[in-house]
């Protein structure tokens, strides 16, 4: 297991090096479901909302961002070159997004649209080099960490 999420609710998420995403009854501790979809190990995971505990995000070195609801994958988001290390959701009044980080350097913000697709909102090309290993999200903040040794921190009401 390369990274888990608990929701409030008790279910816990997991994304494995065997390209699938566990979830858990942490409760009876009962396999709930095994989704597949990704072509690599998956680097992160997150439940997406507190109110909806079917909602999950995952992030790989296939290099997509994928968002799940249930047994189905509702959604493959394109955009890094590079292996997807972390994602989170971001709290927004215009619906629900992802802040993802790549070995590609950049930090990718991404929006559900009113046609139920998703859509890179921004790219940040802040770090030098490669890898933005760490993101932390709060509110509309974004900071990002980068084998730069640099950090930044972002409002995402400016992009």
């Amino acid at each position: 297991m390369y990274s888990g999420d608990i929701h409030r609710s008790g279910l816990v998420a997991a994304g494995t090096v065997f390209r699938s995403l566990l979830i858990w009854n942490s409760e009876t501790g009962q396999l709930l479901r095994r989704l597949l979809g990704h072509t690599g190990v998956i680097f992160d995971v997150c439940f997406i909302s507190e109110t909806d505990q079917e909602l999950v995000a995952s992030v790989s070195d296939d290099r997509t961002v994928r968002v799940w609801k249930g047994d189905k994958q509702l959604a493959t988001m394109y955009g890094h070159t590079a292996r997807v290390w972390k994602v989170r959701p971001l709290e927004s009044d215009e619906g629900i997004r992802l802040v993802s980080s790549s070995e590609d350097a950049t930090v990718r913000l991404w929006q559900l649209s009113f046609e139920c697709e998703w859509q890179e909102q921004a790219c940040l090309n802040f770090h030098i080099g490669k890898n933005v290993r760490a993101i932390s999200v709060y509110q509309e903040l974004i900071a990002s960490g980068g084998e730069d040794s640099a950090i930044y921190l972002t409002n995402s009401r400016s992009l």
